[in-house]
């Protein structure tokens, strides 16, 4: 299988270090862990209800045209909760509607033959091409050997491992059990890499969840980076002599990213950071009357530095983001506000508006709207 393994390798480190964390316990077994199975357990919920549902081995060809059989998989489908879309739900109905016989015939068929290739493309036949319905019909049927599918998001997460395979607009039995083959060699992948066993459903969740966890990485490596860059200033301010100067208005260069966990920072530059602090006379850009305490060891008021444009997104510029037209000086409050509060769009629109002007003279061009995104 054609895969970018570094960068497999890669998300993986980072998926176990976004469950360690949530969890607050190593990573021993994924369905031990508390947090990993809160987010994707449901889908062995699923399949257990739906296996009780459809009893499909007590199945025989005398309930074909009888109702029996579209009546427990209708049951089953409405127990799929996000694994099929509500219009393929409907959808579904209306073919059984059509033709109740040569429904039940496509059915029994998927559960009671063991002409897999055969029986997937009879279903698509009968029912179109409507992928996350048809892989749902054989999931709940085995989950050790069947997989549920969100067609464009796995391409999205197969794309970013290199991994050729398309499934969008691609629902046949080949493509479906492509698929399912590529899962299973991911989740050997990762069994050697973790050194545990793992589910083929549990492997497919991983998958799912790598991106969500790589940027849940990125954003805390960028939080420590920011945290540091508060201490240095706090130790910086200390020292007698400092003397503030005003916005260069002259673009400056990117420094050089440095490599953490697999992810790229950009380092933050103190004195910048605490000359913009200085510029706005340690008060809160929100609303200067904002009070705060007093530093330790000076006679300086409490301020923290804050980038407009996140420092994450650097790569989205020719230009550096760690300049002073675009570190903002807030109270504490304000700052956590920006990143966890119900008002944040419009703190961040205030400040925009007073640095839109400073941001474009040192060559960082971004509409509001593309700043809100980056929130």
């Amino acid at each position: 299988m054609q895969i970018n393994l570094e960068r497999f390798r890669k998300y993986l480190d980072g998926f176990k270090m976004y469950v360690e964390m949530m969890s607050e316990t190593a990573l021993l077994d994924l369905q031990a862990n508390k947090f990993f199975m809160s987010q994707e357990g449901y889908k062995h919920s699923i399949y257990n209800k739906a296996q009780s549902i459809l009893d499909y081995k007590n199945w025989s060809t005398a309930d074909i045209g009888t109702g029996s059989i579209s009546r427990k998989v209708n049951l089953a489908i409405n127990a799929s909760e996000n694994l099929v879309f509500k219009q393929q739900r409907i959808h579904f109905k209306n073919k059984i509607n059509d033709n109740p016989k040569l429904a039940e015939q496509v059915l029994y068929n998927i559960y009671c033959s063991n002409k897999d290739s055969e029986s997937f493309d009879e279903a698509v036949n009968f029912f179109g091409g409507k992928y996350d319905l048809i892989a749902y019909l054989f999931f709940i049927k085995d989950d050790q050997k069947y997989l549920p599918i969100s067609s464009s998001n796995f391409d999205k997460r197969f794309a970013l491992l290199n991994i050729p395979l398309k499934t969008s607009r691609n629902c046949s039995s080949s493509n479906y059990f492509a698929f399912i083959n590529c899962i299973e060699q991911l989740r050997k992948l990762m069994e050697a890499h973790y050194g545990f066993n793992i589910s083929l459903l549990d492997s497919h969740s991983v998958i799912w969840q790598l991106t969500l966890a790589d940027e849940f990485v990125s954003q805390m490596e960028e939080k420590n980076a920011d945290a540091l860059l508060s201490n240095e200033v706090n130790d910086l301010i200390h020292q007698k002599g400092f003397q503030a100067s005003g916005y260069s208005g002259k673009p400056k260069k990117q420094a050089t990213p440095i490599h953490t966990n697999g992810h790229k920072v950009y380092p933050r530059n103190r004195f910048a950071a605490l000359n913009a602090l200085f510029i706005a006379n340690n008060t809160c850009e929100i609303e200067s009357s904002h009070k705060s305490f007093i530093r330790k060891n000076s006679d300086v008021k409490y301020m923290e530095p804050h980038h407009l444009v996140p420092m994450a997104h650097s790569d989205k510029f020719s230009v550096s983001l760690d300049v002073e037209e675009n570190i903002i000086c807030l109270c504490s409050n304000c700052h956590n506000e920006i990143h966890y509060g119900k008002n944040a769009k419009e703190l961040i629109a205030q400040l925009y508006e007073k640095r839109k002007d400073m941001l474009k003279r040192v060559g960082i061009n971004i509409s509001l709207e593309e700043l809100l995104l980056m929130y």
